[in-house]
Order: structure tokens, then C-alpha cells, then sequence
């Protein structure tokens, strides 16, 4: 994190709830999951290409973010913006948020803390097996009781996510 309030509560974190809380209230919303960095685009691009990249490097990097992210960030977009459309609520979807100095860790906290605080229910992109981050918000909202669905609105049991992740790893 690149700043802290006095009491030691990361920025943005802190704000970022505080405009949920004004925003929503009490009401609870639709989040919409889906992998940004990995998933199953990630894998298929890394058998392919991105296994003769070093990580840290910037071909790595460039050639992730081309290749997966902005696919990534694009399909989780249009489909929120279908669901929006289709059932009139409001949908939340990580992949607009980008902040510069986080890592996984601080996004993994802000979406669980929101699908804790504000999810009314929770839908997976396919293919959301194959991302930690997707892994832990389903977890997230499973302990919390929310609903957990695919997109399409089939349930997805904790039998079958377990099943699904074990399948993708």
C-alpha cells in the first residue's frame, strides 16, 4: 500500500467502503466473479507462450496483460453490463478497479469484505475455477451463507466447486 490513515487502515481500502456503504446502505447487490489475471485463458496462454517469459520480466508482463487481462477484464464487463441490463439491479464487478500499488492480497481483502458487507448473491464467469482470487470469493460467500451461482444462474454446490477446482489444478 502506498499510504495509510493515522490509525494504520489502508488507502483506498477504507474509502473504497465507505462509498459502497453510501451507495448501497443497507441493500444488498449482485457480484459478478471472474478471473483478471489467470483463469483459463492464463493456462492456455502459458503452455503456449508465457512459459518462455521470466515472471518478473516485462515481456512476461506485457505479454500477460495483452494476452489474458484485458480479455479477462472485457468479458467480466460485458457480461455485467448484460446482467444489468437484463434484471434492472445494479451488478458489481471487479474488473474495473484497478489501484497501481496493490497486489492480490489487497484485492482478495476489499472484494471478500464486499461480497461479506453488500453481496446479495454471488455469480461466476466460467472458468472461474481456475483463479485463486475467484476460489476465495466463492469460499467468501459460502462461510457468509450467500448464494453461490454460475452466470447462467445454476447453483453451484460445494461439492461441485471443490470438484472444479480439483479438476482445473
Amino acid at each position: 500500500m502506498s499510504a495509510v490513515w493515522t490509525d494504520g487502515t489502508k488507502l483506498p481500502l477504507n474509502v473504497i467502503r465507505q462509498v459502497w456503504s453510501s451507495a448501497f446502505g443497507t441493500r444488498r447487490v449482485t457480484y459478478l466473479s471472474g478471473p483478471i489475471t489467470t483463469g483459463k485463458r492464463f493456462v492456455d496462454w502459458f503452455e503456449e507462450t508465457g512459459s518462455r517469459f521470466v515472471p518478473e520480466s516485462s515481456q512476461y508482463r506485457d505479454g500477460l496483460r495483452a494476452a489474458v487481462i484485458v480479455a479477462n477484464e472485457a468479458e467480466i464487463q460485458g457480461a455485467a453490463d448484460l446482467l444489468r441490463a437484463r434484471d434492472g439491479e445494479p451488478v458489481v464487478e471487479p474488473a474495473s478497479l484497478f489501484v497501481k500499488t496493490w497486489n492480490q492480497a489487497d484485492y482478495i481483502e476489499l472484494w471478500e469484505s464486499f461480497i461479506t458487507d453488500h453481496a446479495s448473491r454471488i455469480l461466476l464467469m466460467p472458468g472461474w475455477e481456475y483463479s485463486a482470487g475467484c476460489a476465495a470469493e466463492y469460499y467468501r460467500a459460502h462461510i457468509e451463507g450467500i448464494p453461490r451461482a454460475s452466470i447462467g444462474g445454476t447453483p453451484i454446490v460445494v461439492r461441485d466447486a471443490v470438484a472444479a477446482i480439483r479438476h482445473a489444478i
